[in-house]
């Protein structure tokens, strides 16, 4: 299974979701338009792929604006703020519920990676991970255990 996010260019700020957005191919805020963003959560296999669910992410601008969200038709039960790390989390819990979620495996990027609730809550469900994470990350194989060094012969 592999979790991600996925830029989807709009024109105009009326479109459910709408705002400035990360980029990773400029690797920075995209230029002024109205991007949505959405998270994908998707199987991968030897036959071939599909996705198995799919969320919009909905800025906080957008979730504490009321009559912006009900002007873009954005359902009542979806119009509170989460981030794309717990809709991913909501995705995996969801297809883990419905049985429907056979891969022993997930992938995702650094947003996903870097997130230890979405970690933790995978391998809690049993499923392995490989998720990037950024350059700077200092990652531990298991929890260290800290000695002090030897004090030097006289």
């Amino acid at each position: 299974m592999d979790a991600g996010r996925q830029r989807l260019s709009q024109a105009g700020s009326e479109v459910g979701g709408g705002s400035r957005q990360y980029c990773g191919t400029l690797g920075q805020i995209a230029p002024p338009m109205a991007d949505q963003a959405g998270v994908f959560f998707a199987h991968v296999g030897p036959r071939g792929s599909g996705l198995v669910d799919k969320r919009l992410y909905l800025p906080q601008e957008w979730t504490g604006d009321v009559e912006r969200c009900a002007a873009a038709g954005v359902p009542e039960d979806r119009r509170e703020y989460r981030s794309k790390t717990e809709l991913a989390s909501e995705m995996v819990e969801r297809a883990l519920a419905r049985g429907s979620l056979k891969a022993q495996w997930v992938t995702g990027d650094a947003a996903f990676g870097m997130s230890p609730p979405l970690r933790d809550g995978l391998a809690a469900a049993g499923m392995c991970y490989v998720l990037d994470v950024r350059p700077d990350t200092t990652v531990w194989p298991l929890e260290p255990t800290w000695t002090d060094p030897p004090s030097p012969s006289p």
